[in-house]
């Protein structure tokens, strides 16, 4: 019997003897993260220098 994840065709790896969804982010960089995405960044870019470093990193 196959899991729903199997059946919408995801895959599984074995890793110590666990098995382990394989789940790949697509490969865009150019994000929309709307209004309150940009207020946010605004704020770690002003308030929370060390945040802002560590996100750009």
């Amino acid at each position: 019997m196959k899991t729903l994840y199997e059946q919408l065709g995801g895959t599984y790896r074995e890793e110590n003897g666990r098995l382990i969804p394989e789940m790949k982010l697509p490969e865009q960089t150019n994000y929309k993260i709307g209004k309150y995405g940009q207020f946010y960044l605004d704020y770690i870019k002003n308030h929370c220098r060390g945040r802002d470093t560590t996100l750009l990193m």
